[in-house]
């Protein structure tokens, strides 16, 4: 169905509208830009009638696949046809996915803002953090022990064992 359409993270919802709206059934493969790729670096959704029937990435569906593709910087989008679902009552709208992502997105994004943002390299001073290791909880030593000074923001959150938000939160705090 042509060439892979291109888009930036402030235009991803528009680009993703106008394919929903063409109501055919459709299979977007979807590849990510940016710092973000630590999260993931693909996603896939299935769309029919106006509605998103699947968004998937390696390890996510739904709504948390949908941030994943939010915070990138940009991509790809590979538009392929797809057979018609099974199902289209119980489909969500774009909208109203995009809603909930957007929201969880900046959940995310909030508490990292001062280290930087996903993309920033954050690098623990060994001296300073054996005094403070004594004061902190366990969470907050193991994020921080991530923080090599080579990977990025979302490298850490992408490694950490605690939730997305939580990390975010530990690296927003100490950082």
């Amino acid at each position: 169905m042509g060439g892979p359409l291109e888009f930036e993270g402030s235009s991803v919802r528009a680009v993703l509208q106008d394919l929903v709206d063409r109501r055919d059934p459709l299979r977007l493969q979807v590849r990510l830009r940016g710092p973000a790729t630590a999260l993931a670096d693909r996603a896939v959704m299935r769309t029919a009638s106006g509605r998103v029937h699947l968004v998937r990435t390696a390890d996510r569906s739904g709504v948390d696949a949908l941030v994943r593709v939010i915070l990138a910087d940009g991509g790809t989008i590979d538009v392929l046809e797809d057979p018609p679902p099974d199902t289209v009552q119980h489909a969500p709208t774009l909208d109203s996915l995009f809603l909930q992502a957007e929201r969880q997105a900046q959940q995310l994004l909030q508490p990292i803002e001062p280290c930087g943002g996903l993309g920033a390299v954050l690098r623990t001073d060994l001296s300073e953090m054996v005094v403070q290791l004594q004061r902190m909880p366990e969470a907050a030593n193991r994020v921080m022990g991530l923080a090599d000074g080579q990977r990025t923001v979302a490298d850490i959150v992408a490694a950490s064992s605690y939730s997305e938000v939580l990390t975010a939160r530990i690296l927003g705090k100490l950082h």
